[in-house]
């Protein structure tokens, strides 16, 4: 059956009751994408010329991510890390490990320890400049790191979480509570730098997805109140007052004493200005 269906998957998987994204990964993939990743290279090597030029499909993109292999995840990584003759070639086979590693929800699913060994060039594709890849490359590898569990996420998304362009820090923070749930809350926290935060953004995008963990959330918090970081113990007070409980006061009002100014937030006006 894989040799029938690898002998020409783009024509064929799509055939009979059962297609090639549920046959692959059901028998096992590791006969079919040395196969795959030969036809693959094939059009690579010679994609012909004029109206005669082969185009990578997807379906045959999606049988090499299918295949579960680490051969098969290293070579999507290899087209999605340049740029191609394709020129939506680097976005397609991104998309295929997307697909089939977070999106496919129905059984057999493939195992995301597959993608820890590529944990160093996701996070450079997270934080890459648009000039080297696609918004949704860099989109695609923020999920990927969600999916590889809390011993390998947190490095990585911690240091996106200081990443230059902010929307990039507030995706590092949301997927560093995915991977980690609870224990995410105290690293992302003090990952963040200090600087100015408007309530509302960190608020939709930390602390209230934070209290979405429920009591879980409020050892982490309390943790926080002793933080270095003047984010990291705003975090701490603002999650406790969702969660926490009467014990939590005393640990709350000692903080009264602390002067760090929190910037973005309403506050005392000069005369003639705005809040």
């Amino acid at each position: 059956l894989i040799d029938w269906l690898t002998g020409y998957y783009e024509g064929r998987a799509a055939l009979g009751r059962h297609h090639g994204d549920k046959i692959l990964p059901t028998l096992g993939g590791a006969r079919a994408a040395p196969k795959l990743i030969a036809s693959a290279r094939a059009i690579l090597d010679d994609p012909g010329q004029g109206s005669k030029i082969l185009r990578m499909g997807d379906g045959l993109l999606m049988g090499i991510a299918q295949a579960g292999t680490p051969g098969s995840v290293e070579f999507l990584f290899g087209l999605a890390e340049k740029r191609q003759l394709d020129p939506d070639l680097q976005v397609r086979a991104f998309g295929a490990l997307y697909q089939a590693y977070i999106q496919n929800l129905e059984p057999p699913r493939l195992d995301a320890k597959l993608l820890v060994p590529f944990v160093a060039r996701l996070e450079k594709i997270a934080g890459a400049t648009l000039a080297d890849q696609s918004g949704a490359n860099i989109n695609v590898a923020f999920d990927l790191l969600g999916a590889v569990g809390k011993e390998n996420c947190l490095g990585p998304l911690t240091r996106l979480a200081g990443h230059a362009e902010v929307a990039r820090r507030w995706r590092a923070v949301q997927y560093g509570l995915v991977c980690a749930g609870a224990d995410g809350i105290v690293p992302m926290a003090e990952a963040l730098p200090e600087g100015i935060y408007a309530q509302g953004i960190v608020e939709k995008y930390f602390w209230d997805r934070a209290v979405a963990l429920g009591e879980a959330a409020a050892a982490p918090a309390r943790q926080l109140l002793h933080s270095k970081s003047g984010v990291g113990r705003l975090t701490g007070v603002e999650i406790l007052a969702r969660v926490g409980g009467a014990g939590d006061i005393p640990l709350l009002r000692a903080l009264t004493r602390d002067k760090t100014v929190i910037k973005g937030f309403w506050g005392p006006a000069k005369k003639g200005e705005k809040k």
